[in-house]
């Protein structure tokens, strides 16, 4: 049997557990598994993949040359993007890649643009989203908290970055400060000289309390395949570090409004908060693997390898899937050495 090659660019503290899902398939195919960034130090170790490699960063050039030269050195057919930095470079560079008969598991450029942005979104399905503007002027978005409790983010960052809940009392509290765990505070009188500060508009959005809470899913063209959900008790470097699966019927009717309306495709991750009723709000999408797939493939609901299954051209539909609700996970990261 063929093995199938697989790259995982932009690679970070999250690959292992992606390539696990890739090699421990259900199918037991043989999968190669190659990971590159652009710095050394944020490569996996070399004794879980086939390959690492150091390549140019996304923002300069020969950043895509370097990576088809990387896939057909190696006979990889397959580019998985597992982080936000380098999507949409890669969704533009897809028909470049295909000239070379390797698939990147990504959208079409114009429907990534609108789901791989926080601003779009809430115009697309604002109605399942807190309230927010967009704005340049601090003084708009002190106006806008009155009465309310607000959160700032920003459109075009990614991993928990360019996010802080705004609570005066809070952002004076030491034992707060960077703790694990918790979100990152700041004042009402910080959040606006940030914005007036700020090169970029930043969202400014109603701040709702409760469980967070995500959903992964498989979807074609607008229609959700499979999906998954848990909820994240402690999260930290922009992922989950302890979660347990678990069903919200609403969180995954959202998600299915989501998908058809915005013509998701292939791995996707929605992000909720979850209210003591058992509501769900969407906050954001993540149109791509993300950092916790190793428990949705714990769980039994392995997405990963799916999708590589969808994209070399076998069917789903005898796939058995049965989801182990109550599945927990807790990460602990060991060091790693290298010259």
């Amino acid at each position: 049997m063929n093995s199938i090659g697989v790259l995982l660019p932009c690679s970070n503290i999250h690959t292992a557990s992606i390539v696990r899902c890739l090699k421990e398939n259900p199918e037991n195919r043989p999968v190669r598994v190659y990971a590159t960034n652009n710095m050394k130090s944020e490569l996996p170790d070399a004794s879980i993949c086939d390959g690492v490699f150091v390549v140019p960063p996304v923002n300069e050039g020969g950043y895509i040359k370097e990576t088809i030269r990387i896939c057909k050195d190696n006979g990889i057919g397959y580019v998985m993007p597992i982080s936000s930095i380098d999507l949409e470079e890669l969704s533009a560079h897809k028909p470049r890649f295909a000239l070379e008969g390797i698939k990147v598991s990504v959208m079409d450029y114009d429907r990534l643009k609108a789901a791989n942005s926080k601003k779009k979104l809430h115009e697309v399905v604002g109605e399942y989203m807190p309230e927010e503007i967009v704005t340049s002027k601090g003084s708009e978005a002190v106006r806008f908290a009155e009465g309310r409790k607000v959160c700032i983010k920003s459109d075009g960052l990614c991993g928990g970055k360019g996010f802080a809940v705004v609570d005066n009392a809070k952002s004076l509290d030491i034992g707060l400060f960077h703790r694990y765990g918790k979100k990152h505070y700041i004042s009402l009188k910080q959040m606006e000289d940030a914005i007036d500060l700020s090169r970029n508009e930043v969202i400014v959005q109603e701040y709702r309390e409760g469980l967070d809470y995500s959903v992964c899913a498989l979807c074609d063209n607008g229609k959700v395949v499979c999906m998954i959900g848990y909820a994240g008790h402690i999260l930290e470097f922009g992922s989950v570090m302890y979660g347990e699966v678990m069903e919200n019927k609403k969180a995954f009717g959202i998600t299915g409004i989501v998908a058809e309306r915005m013509c998701l495709d292939g791995n996707v991750c929605l992000d909720f908060i979850i209210d003591h009723e058992g509501n769900a709000v969407l906050l954001e999408v993540n149109p791509r693997i993300n950092a916790s797939m190793g428990l949705c493939a714990a769980a039994g609901c392995n997405l990963a390898w799916m999708q590589l299954a969808r994209l070399s051209g076998e069917s789903l539909d005898g796939m058995h899937i049965e989801i182990r609700n109550g599945m927990k996970m807790k990460k602990d990261y060991a060091e790693r050495y290298f010259l």
